[in-house]
């Protein structure tokens, strides 16, 4: 994620800039949003795709819901919803879900 204005995002800050986004499971159905810095990622030449490998800048627990149809590909997408705009991860009949907005 590359942003040049600070961005609210499941009710915290995340500051301009580059940002590895990875998915890790919490406890029973959970979902957690782990952010890490791009540029300390590849300094330490790492991929970013391992929330276990990174240093997490943010953690963000994600709203879990499920849908009736099934997602046949993962997908990433921002849309709007009630006058809100969300960051939604989708995979199989799972969403997952955190509002977003400009700071």
């Amino acid at each position: 994620l590359d942003t040049n204005t600070s961005l609210g995002i499941g009710g915290k800050k995340l500051p301009a800039g580059s940002w590895h986004l990875t998915l890790a499971k919490a406890a029973k159905d959970g979902w957690t949003l782990v952010v890490s810095s791009a540029v300390a990622d590849h300094k330490a030449k790492i991929d970013g795709y391992n929330p276990a490998a990174v240093t997490p800048v943010l953690e963000i627990p994600l709203q879990r819901s499920t849908s009736k149809a099934a997602a046949e590909v993962l997908r990433v997408a921002f849309e709007s919803a009630g006058g809100k705009t969300q960051f939604v991860i989708a995979f199989g009949t799972t969403r997952l879900t955190a509002v977003i907005a400009p700071m």
